[in-house]
């Protein structure tokens, strides 16, 4: 039985998977066609053979032409090929390029493949292979395999004297005896499949070609890498396995053997010169009592694929196995109201908002605005589109600049691609004066005014005052002299009054000098930081 967990897997993936026919026809079966084989026999290159839901007793028993074919099935998998226990084919081809995708194949017997590929190249997308003596056979040939299940199989993927490389990837593999099978080929790339409960997950055979394992789950298995070289003995299997193997960032959990060599005349283990980043702890899948093979937040796999690998769909470092994790930005914005009070009409406050981003994958600000846009309140260094990386920082400033006294509201607006906060408001409130205050009102100079809390924790706020416009540099410096923190670099403020939150998580507790300069004044504050 299909689970539903990998119906879900098939669905959310199904738009990246599919590949694009060529401008040839659609053929309909069972409208234009009562049979697959009959629609192939009738079809022209680059067709394209769409393959209503239903259960059909054969599909395609052997394509020679046309070439290219595309074989497409129903998105949900309700489009089954039941073989009915016989010695059949389900996709076979000779020369000619067949693209398979959608089916679910099952339940033959003696040998025969659910899709074989001779002489030619193909491809095998979303595709459930069931109860079948061979689900894909490849001979003289190379394929793409991705995104399909294999349940209950006697031999999952054989491949043999293949010319071009074979590329198995994002394929989930559970009770069957032969996991992948890689014959006397040339080369192979095998990465991000989940492989489990198989006696013998990926076998290696002969001395021809590299091939590359890489972002694999394998678990449960009684051997999870099997090479098989007949001519080769203890003496020189390293380097072989060196010229052969390419194994990192894969797995291994819980399987009876790791590495099993079969050499002319002996059985024994091999040890490959450890690859980066393999994993030889509980993966943490979800529920694999229950056939759940998803990884959990806390899992040690994810973002633990080869860095140069294609990222998964969430634009973070891929996971290993088939089922990514998709982690999400979280932001989080302090402080949570902006008030300005008694500023004097025709002079400008400014504060800055801190904008974080405590989630897994990279927060993306798609825009920043004030409503009403006919406020004062206006947004200043930092505003605009932008990125920002896990645990990261960024501050926007936040300008009032009164030219009539009253009491005035309005909001701060920001959009992003948080799934549970992708638009937030922050308040806004502000009080003009029009006359000055006692003691001036207007800043007479460049001056630190002051420094809260103090003592402090993560974040102070620093406010400081400005007695004309002016490019500002401002920077945190420990006792040693040594600068451990810009906050403000060259960045211009008008004259008034201040302030910038800083937030000092990654900064070690101490005593610091918050120092800050104009072209022709300094002013410098202690503050004590304690975490």
């Amino acid at each position: 039985m299909i689970c539903n967990r990998f119906i879900q897997f098939l669905t959310l993936n199904l738009i990246l998977c599919i590949c694009t026919p060529s401008l040839g026809d659609i053929i309909h079966v069972p409208d234009d066609y009562e049979t697959i084989q009959e629609a192939t026999e009738n079809a022209e290159n680059g067709d394209t053979i769409m393959v209503a839901p239903g259960e059909y007793p054969r599909a395609a028993g052997f394509v020679h032409e046309p070439s290219p074919i595309w074989f497409i099935g129903d998105p949900n998998h309700e489009t089954i090929i039941d073989l009915g226990g016989d010695r059949h084919n389900g996709f076979s081809s000779q020369y000619a390029r067949i693209f398979v995708e959608n089916f679910v194949i099952r339940n033959n017997s003696g040998g025969r493949p659910g899709v074989g590929l001779f002489r030619t190249h193909g491809e095998v997308r979303n595709c459930v292979f069931q109860d079948l003596s061979v689900a894909i056979t490849i001979s003289e040939g190379s394929a793409l395999v991705e995104r399909c299940h294999f349940e209950n199989n006697a031999w999952n993927t054989h491949l043999d004297l293949n010319e071009d490389e074979t590329i198995f990837r994002y394929n989930f593999i559970s009770e069957c005896t032969f996991g992948i099978d890689i014959g006397y080929g040339r080369s192979a790339l095998i990465e991000n499949n989940t492989i489990v409960n198989t006696p013998n997950a990926i076998i290696v055979r002969g001395s021809e070609g590299l091939c590359h394992i890489r972002n694999n789950m394998v678990s449960g298995c009684d051997v999870a890498i099997t090479l098989i070289a007949g001519l080769l003995d203890n003496q020189i299997i390293d380097e072989f396995v060196a010229r052969r193997l390419a194994i990192s960032y894969n797995c291994l959990w819980d399987n009876e053997m790791n590495f099993l060599a079969i050499l002319s005349d002996t059985t024994d283990v091999f040890n490959p010169s450890p690859g980066d980043g393999m994993i030889d702890e509980n993966p943490l899948f979800v529920d694999p009592d229950n056939d759940d093979y998803h990884l959990t937040a806390d899992s040690p796999c994810i973002d633990a694929g080869d860095p140069e690998s294609e990222s998964d769909p969430d634009s973070t470092r891929a996971d290993i196995g088939a089922f990514y994790f998709h982690l999400y930005p979280e932001i989080e914005i302090e402080p949570e109201t902006i008030e300005f009070s008694d500023v004097q009409t025709g002079v400008s406050d400014s504060t800055t908002l801190s904008i974080r981003n405590t989630g897994r994958a990279p927060l993306h600000i798609i825009r920043q605005y004030i409503e009403p846009i006919e406020s004062p309140f206006t947004i200043g260094n930092g505003g605009g589109d932008f990125n920002l990386d896990p645990d990261s920082t960024h501050l926007t400033w936040i300008v009032f600049s009164p030219e009539i006294q009253d009491e005035y509201e309005a909001a701060y607006c920001i959009e992003s691609n948080d799934p549970d906060e992708n638009s937030l408001e922050i308040p806004l409130y502000g009080t003009a004066l029009r006359v000055k205050q006692e003691g001036g009102g207007l800043p007479i100079e460049l001056k630190i005014v002051d420094i809260f809390p103090n003592p402090f924790n993560n974040s102070v706020i620093v406010q400081f005052t400005l007695s004309s416009n002016n490019d500002i540099t401002m920077k945190v410096i420990d006792l040693n002299g040594r600068v451990v923190k810009m906050l403000l670099t060259h960045e211009k403020f008008s004259l008034g009054h201040h302030s910038i939150i800083w937030n000092a998580s990654d900064i070690p507790s101490g005593i610091y000098l918050v120092n800050i300069e104009s072209a022709s004044k300094t002013d410098t504050r202690k503050i004590l930081l304690i975490h």
